[in-house]
């Protein structure tokens, strides 16, 4: 089931749509300082992202026929945001920020969807949004460990990607001997 956004009417059904995502100077930042580093890369997906976001204000919505109750018009008050509203990435990106701080991650004054953490002995973990698709980099195991924990508690669907490979349609190839890291995009 998707909502459908365009009938909805701003300052009703909604007050705001903005949702940032990283910029692409600071994601190949954030590559630049892990190849230099030797950190670790990986990335990992949240499945149905939209669908985690509490909404901030009464919306109801009419279920498709197919879903009518005794073959009457069925109406449903929605408790969480969905596909298709003009406010879910809006939303979705408060929830994980929420999740994000209550990690003691600092968002950065130069990104908002860059997030830093520091840890003992200068572990840190670093942490890219772009929606629902995460790149993380750390020097210390335990932390990426604690974050994807962190995330996983509060979210129904968190798909570990691993090593990361891909990241926005970008194919990632790193040469740890050299400390470089090639970015291909086709």
């Amino acid at each position: 089931i998707v909502g459908k956004g365009y009938s909805q009417i701003a300052g009703v059904d909604y007050y705001e749509t903005f949702a940032p995502t990283i910029a692409v100077k600071s994601l190949l930042m954030l590559l630049h300082i892990a190849a230099s580093e030797d950190m670790e890369i990986k990335n990992l997906d949240i499945s149905n992202a939209y669908l985690e976001s509490p909404l901030d204000i009464d919306l109801y919505m009419e279920l498709p026929r197919s879903e009518w109750v005794d073959n009457k018009r069925t109406v449903v008050k929605l408790l969480k945001s969905i596909y298709g509203l003009k406010q879910s990435g809006e939303l979705w990106n408060k929830r994980v920020n929420k999740i994000l701080i209550s990690g003691k991650f600092k968002r950065t004054h130069s990104d908002p969807c860059l997030c830093v953490k520091y840890g003992p002995n200068g572990s840190k973990i670093l942490v890219g949004l772009y929606v629902d698709d995460i790149i993380y980099m750390s020097n210390s195991e335990s932390m990426m460990k604690d974050f994807e924990d962190l995330l996983s508690a509060n979210v129904r669907k968190v798909q570990l990607l691993g090593e990361a490979k891909k990241f926005l349609g970008m194919e990632i190839s790193r040469n740890r001997d050299k400390r470089t890291i090639s970015l291909k995009q086709t």
